[in-house]
C-alpha cells in the first residue's frame, strides 16, 4: 500500500510541476488561458438583444473567447447591450478571438485570433464574411500567435502584433501582406497603439521577463525611438484616456491597471482587479476592465464601481470602440447674381451649416465665380438628412445678406434638409424664389360649376397672378357645367387662387382645407403647359351627384353658464348668424341641433354661448380652419362628436404623466435655471422649472390631458428673452415643440436645447498666440521658472479672483519650452465683443505658454483642445498671474475645426486695443497685475511687491518670471504700466 501511495504522490508532483511548467510556458509565449466551456451562450439566447448594426453611438465590443462569441457593452456607462453581437458557428471560425479593430470606412470589423493564426473579417451587423488576413489564409510565416492590432495612421494598412514570429506585421486594405513593421525578431508584441501626440506607436513587448516588461516606442515609420516603460509584467492592452495618458492592462503579478503620462512617468497604478486583460475609459471618465471571466467599471481611487458581467467559463480580452460609418453627399449651391452689382469681396453663403463649415459666418464660405455668366457655385460635403437654413450674401458682412420670400423661406431664410444623394440645387436668383428669367408656360384653370346655379356676371379667377381682381379674369363656359380660362405664366412661380361665381367677394368658394393654402388654391407652374385637374366649385374633388344628408351637430356645455339666450350654432350653412339657429338642450350639458345638407359640401361653423358675435367660441388651431370648426358633408346621415365648447376633445379628458427631457450640454445653463413654457400652465417662462438630472440633462413631470395639442418649449433661464428657437423641421405652425396628449404615461425623447434632436458634439482646436510683456526678451520669451523646476506643477488658478478648480498638471518632458501657466475663456455670444461677458463662459482652462506665444496643453503638446458644439460668435481670454488679461477684438474663425487667434502681431488683436507694443513689430499682455484685480495700481507694489521682495522662487509678484522678486520688475514692468486696465468686459 505504502508503494502505491508513493506512486499516486510522485504522479500528483509531477503533474503539478507539469501544470506550472505549462502556464510559465504560456506566459513565455503570451497566452493567457482559461478553460474553455461549452459552446453555450450565458445567458440563454431567448434573452439576447441582438443589435441590428451599430448604433449612432457607438458600441464597446468584447470578444469573449471561453465561449467564441463577442459581447457589446455601452461606450458611456460600461453596461451589457449585446451579450451575444457575433456567436460561433458550425465553420468554427473562432478559437481565441482577441481584438477588434474597425476599418478605415468603419463598415467592416476585424478580429484576431490568437491560436487560429488569421485576422478575421465580419460586416457591421456582426455577420462573417471569411479570413481578412493573411490574404489566402494561414501563413505562419506572416502571422504566427497574433493578438492586439490597430489601423496604420493614414492609410487602411493593418498593423498586426506576431509574438512567434517577434514583429508587427503590416497588411494592406485587401489583406495582402506588405511585411513588417520596423524591425523584425525585436520584441514579443501583445499589443500596439498610434500616440497621435507625439506621431508614434507604443508597443507592448513580453519579453522581457517578470518584472522585466515593457512598453516600447516606435517612429511612423516603424523606426525603434526606446522603452517608454520598464518594469511591468505581462502587458496586455494599451489605450489612450481622454487627457492624454497611457494605460496599460497587466495580467501577470503585480497585475492591474498601470496610468503613465504621455512621457512614461507612473501617475497611477489600480489593482482592485487583477489578471488585467483589456482596459477603456469610458465616456462617464471611469475606466471598463476584463480580466478573466468578468468584465468591471473602475475609477482611479482604485474602487470598483459595478460588475458589469461576470460568469465562470469565460474568458473576456481586449475592448475595442466601434462606431457606424460616416456618411457625407456633395451638395452644389447656386445663385444667379445678372440682376446685382456684385460687391467687391464676392458672393458669399451663410447658415446652420455643421462642422468643419462655418456656422452662420457672412464672410466663411465665398463662393466661386463663373468664368463666363452671371452664376455663382460652391459645392460642401454634407450629412444626410440634415436640415440646414442659408442665405446669400452680396458681400462679406451682415447687411448685405439677400432678403428671401417667404414663398420659399423658413425664419426668413432658404432651406434644404440634405438629401442622400449628390445633388446640385436649382439656380435661383439672388433674392427671389426663382430663376431670374422664367420661360413661359401655358396653364388652362377649370373649374366644374355642375351643382351650382351660375351667377349672371360669369364665373371669374382670382389670384397672385392677376393681382387678386375680383373681376379682371373670366371663364369662359364650355358647355356641361365646365369653365375654363388659359393664362400665360412664369415657369415655377407659386400661385394662389380661387374661383368665384361672379365677380366680386362673397361669391367667391371656401376652399376646403384639404387642397388649400391660406384658404386658397395653388399651384407652382410647371415647365410645359398644362391643364390644371377639374373640380366641383368649392371641393377638392370632381363633382358628383348630390345627396341631402342629415348631418346633428352637438357641443358639450357643461364646463359653461349657459346663457340666457341659449346655445346656437353659425356657419356657412345658415349665413353665419349667431341668432339665427338655436340649439336644442338634450340635458346632461349637451346640446344639439340637426340640419340637411348636401354631400360633399365643405362647411365652417362655431358655436355660440348666447345670440351674438363676441359671445361666439375660440376654437383651438388644432380643430380650426380660419378660426372655424369644418365638415365636408360625407355621403350618409352623420351625428358629430359632442365635444367641449372651445375645446376640440371631450369635457374633463383624463390625465396622463408626460415627462419632458431636454439636453443643455451645448449651453451654458443660466442661473436662474432651465424651465419649460407651455400651452398647458399659460406660457409663463419662470413658472416650471426642471430639475437638473446631471450630465446636462433636465427633466421634468407633467400631468397632462389626453387627445389636446400641447405645444412648449425650453427657456434656458425664466424669460422669453432665453427660450430655444425651434427649428422649422420639428416645430408646429405656431413656432414650437408639440404634441398631442397621449393615452398612457409617456417620457417624451430628450432634445438638445434648440435642435431637433440629441446635442451632437464636435472637437475643436485652437491654436493661439500671445506674449507675456514680463517674460519678452526681444525675440521670445525666457523660459527661467521651467527650465530651473520652479514652475508651479499644478495649475496656480484655483484662488481669487479666478477660482477655477481644474486639476491639470505639468506632464511635459524636461526641455520643453514652458514660459508660464496661462487660465483661458472661451466665451459665445450671438452679439459682438461687448456682450462677450463673463455670464457668456462656455469653457474654461488651464493651460501653458510657450516661448514663441503658442498656448499648449501642460504636457507641453500645442494647441488647447474643446469638445462642445460651437454655433455663435466665438471670442477667446487669456489670464495670468500678473499681467493684464486680454480678449479677442473679434469673433475667432473656424476653418476644418480649427479656431486660430495671434495676439502678437497687431495691438489691435486685443479688444480695445488691451494690450502693449513691444517693439519689432510684437505685442503683448501687460505687465504688473499682481492681484489679478484688472488694474495696475499701487495695491500690486504695496502689498505683493513689498512683502516678497528679495525672494527667488515661484512667486506671483516676479513680474518678468526670473524666479527673483526685485527691483526690477518694479522699475521695468509695474511704473511703466501703473494706471493700465485691462478692457476684457
Amino acid at each position: 500500500m505504502k508503494k502505491y501511495l508513493f506512486i499516486a504522490i510522485l504522479i500528483g508532483l509531477i503533474m503539478n510541476l507539469s501544470h506550472a511548467q505549462q502556464e510559465a510556458k504560456n506566459e513565455a509565449m503570451g497566452i493567457d488561458v482559461t478553460e474553455k466551456a461549452s459552446k453555450e451562450i450565458i445567458p440563454p439566447a431567448s434573452t439576447l438583444k441582438n443589435l441590428d448594426g451599430i448604433p449612432s453611438g457607438g458600441l464597446l465590443l468584447i470578444p469573449e473567447s471561453g465561449n467564441d462569441l463577442v459581447m457589446a457593452f455601452d461606450p458611456v456607462t460600461g453596461d451589457l447591450i449585446d451579450p451575444a453581437f457575433i456567436v460561433d458557428d458550425a465553420t468554427d471560425f473562432f478559437s481565441t478571438p482577441i481584438h477588434i479593430v474597425q476599418n478605415v470606412d468603419k463598415d467592416r470589423l476585424y478580429i484576431s485570433d490568437q491560436l487560429k493564426d488569421y485576422v478575421l473579417e465580419f460586416d457591421n451587423d456582426g455577420n462573417y464574411i471569411g479570413v481578412f488576413a493573411p490574404a489566402g489564409g494561414v501563413n505562419l510565416a506572416q502571422a504566427d500567435n497574433i493578438r492586439g492590432m490597430t489601423l496604420k495612421e493614414g492609410t487602411d494598412h493593418l498593423l498586426v502584433s506576431d509574438g512567434n514570429n517577434d514583429a508587427i506585421q503590416e497588411f494592406d486594405g485587401s489583406g495582402n501582406y506588405i511585411g513588417t513593421f520596423g524591425p523584425a525578431n525585436r520584441v514579443d508584441p501583445f499589443d500596439i497603439i498610434y500616440q497621435p501626440s507625439k506621431n508614434q506607436y507604443l508597443i507592448n513587448d513580453i519579453d522581457g521577463g517578470n518584472d522585466a516588461d515593457s512598453v516600447q516606442q516606435q517612429g511612423p515609420s516603424g523606426t525603434p525611438i526606446t522603452n517608454l516603460i520598464n518594469g511591468i509584467d505581462f502587458p496586455e492592452q494599451i489605450a489612450l484616456a481622454s487627457n492624454g495618458n497611457i494605460l496599460v492592462a497587466t495580467f501577470s503579478s503585480p497585475s492591474g491597471i498601470y496610468e503613465f503620462t504621455p512621457t512614461g512617468t507612473l501617475v497611477g497604478y489600480y489593482d482592485v482587479i487583477t489578471g488585467c486583460r483589456g482596459i477603456y475609459e469610458l465616456g462617464n471618465g471611469n475606466w471598463l476592465v476584463t480580466a478573466g471571466t468578468g468584465v468591471y467599471e473602475i475609477d482611479n481611487t482604485n474602487t470598483v464601481i459595478s460588475t458589469k458581467y461576470e460568469a465562470t467559463g469565460h474568458s473576456f480580452r481586449f475592448i475595442s470602440f466601434v462606431e457606424p460609418p460616416e456618411t457625407t453627399v456633395n451638395v452644389t449651391f447656386r445663385v444667379d447674381m445678372q440682376e446685382q452689382t456684385v460687391a467687391p469681396e464676392g458672393v458669399h453663403i451663410a447658415g446652420s451649416f455643421p462642422a468643419p463649415y462655418p456656422s452662420w459666418d457672412p464672410a466663411g464660405l465665398a463662393l466661386n465665380p463663373p468664368p463666363l455668366g452671371p452664376v455663382y457655385t460652391l459645392t460642401l460635403q454634407l450629412e444626410p438628412g440634415t436640415y440646414i437654413e442659408y442665405k446669400y450674401i452680396n458681400g462679406d458682412a451682415w447687411g448685405e445678406d439677400e432678403t428671401v420670400p417667404g414663398a420659399c423661406a423658413q425664419n426668413g431664410n432658404r432651406f434644404i434638409t440634405v438629401p442622400d444623394n449628390d445633388t446640385i440645387l436649382p439656380i435661383k436668383c439672388y433674392a427671389k424664389c426663382l430663376a431670374c428669367v422664367l420661360p413661359p408656360v401655358d396653364v388652362t384653370f377649370q373649374v366644374d360649376m355642375s351643382n351650382e346655379t351660375v351667377s349672371p356676371d360669369g364665373v371669374h379667377v382670382a389670384g397672385s397672378f392677376n393681382n387678386w381682381g375680383t373681376s379682371a379674369t373670366q371663364l369662359t363656359d364650355q358647355g356641361g357645367g365646365i369653365y375654363a380660362v388659359t393664362l400665360t405664366l412664369g415657369e415655377g412661380e407659386y400661385h394662389e387662387f380661387k374661383y368665384l361665381n361672379g365677380n366680386a367677394w362673397g361669391t367667391d368658394e371656401s376652399v376646403p382645407p384639404g387642397c388649400a393654402v391660406n384658404n386658397n388654391r395653388y399651384l407652382t407652374v410647371p415647365s410645359s403647359a398644362t391643364t390644371l385637374p377639374l373640380h366641383c366649385f368649392g371641393s377638392c374633388d370632381p363633382c358628383t351627384s348630390v345627396t341631402d344628408i342629415n348631418v346633428t351637430f352637438r357641443v358639450d356645455m357643461s364646463e359653461q353658464t349657459v346663457a340666457a339666450e341659449g346655445v346656437h350654432i353659425a356657419g356657412s350653412f345658415q349665413g353665419w348668424n349667431p341668432a339665427g339657429t338655436l340649439m336644442n338642450d338634450m340635458g346632461g350639458g349637451i346640446w344639439e341641433y340637426s340640419t340637411v345638407l348636401q354631400s360633399g359640401d365643405y362647411h365652417e361653423y362655431k358655436f355660440v354661448n348666447g345670440d351674438a358675435w363676441g359671445e361666439d367660441e375660440s376654437v383651438p388651431g388644432a380643430c380650426a380652419q380660419n378660426s372655424n370648426r369644418y365638415i365636408t358633408v360625407p355621403a350618409m346621415d352623420t351625428t358629430l362628436p359632442a365635444f367641449c365648447y372651445a375645446s376640440c376633445v371631450v369635457c374633463s379628458p383624463p390625465l396622463y404623466d408626460v415627462t419632458f427631457n431636454v439636453d443643455m450640454s451645448n449651453q451654458i445653463v443660466s442661473g436662474d435655471g432651465v424651465h419649460l413654457a407651455g400651452s398647458f400652465q399659460g406660457w409663463d417662462p419662470s413658472a416650471t422649472a426642471m430639475t437638473d438630472m446631471g450630465n446636462g440633462i433636465y427633466s421634468i413631470t407633467l400631468s397632462l390631458e389626453e387627445g389636446v395639442l400641447h405645444e412648449y418649449k425650453f427657456v434656458n433661464g425664466n424669460d422669453w428673452p432665453f427660450a430655444e428657437n425651434v427649428p422649422g423641421e420639428c416645430a408646429g405652425l405656431g413656432g414650437n415643440r408639440e404634441f398631442y396628449g397621449p393615452s398612457v404615461n409617456t417620457v417624451l425623447d430628450t432634445v438638445c436645447f434648440g435642435e431637433c434632436g440629441p446635442c451632437m458634439n464636435t472637437l475643436y482646436t485652437f491654436d493661439l498666440k500671445v506674449i507675456l510683456e514680463g517674460a519678452f526678451n526681444g525675440t521670445d520669451m525666457n523660459t527661467d521658472l521651467f527650465d530651473n523646476g520652479v514652475l508651479a506643477n499644478n495649475q496656480p488658478y484655483n484662488t481669487a479672483p479666478w477660482n477655477y478648480n481644474g486639476g491639470e498638471f505639468i506632464s511635459a518632458p524636461g526641455g520643453t519650452d514652458i514660459v508660464d501657466w496661462v487660465y483661458i475663456q472661451l466665451r459665445e455670444t450671438d452679439g459682438d465683443a461687448t456682450t462677450a461677458t463673463i455670464d457668456k463662459l462656455l469653457d474654461h482652462q488651464a493651460a501653458v505658454v510657450l516661448s514663441d506665444g503658442t498656448v499648449a496643453r501642460p504636457d507641453g503638446t500645442p494647441n488647447i483642445l474643446y469638445t462642445g458644439n460651437i454655433t455663435q460668435n466665438l471670442y477667446i481670454v487669456v489670464y495670468h498671474r500678473n499681467h493684464l488679461a486680454v480678449m479677442s477684438a473679434s469673433p475667432l474663425v473656424e476653418s476644418g475645426g480649427t479656431f486660430t487667434y495671434d495676439f502678437t502681431d497687431a495691438l489691435s488683436k486685443a479688444y480695445l486695443s488691451g494690450q502693449k507694443d513691444l517693439g519689432g513689430g510684437m505685442f503683448g499682455m501687460i505687465a504688473g497685475d499682481s492681484n489679478g484685480d484688472g488694474t495696475v495700481n499701487s495695491d500690486d507694489l504695496d502689498f505683493n511687491w513689498s512683502n516678497n521682495a528679495g525672494n527667488a522662487g515661484y512667486h506671483i509678484s516676479d513680474l518678468n518670471l526670473d524666479m527673483q522678486v526685485n527691483n526690477p520688475d518694479k522699475d521695468d514692468c509695474w511704473v511703466p504700466n501703473n494706471n493700465a486696465t485691462t478692457t476684457v468686459p
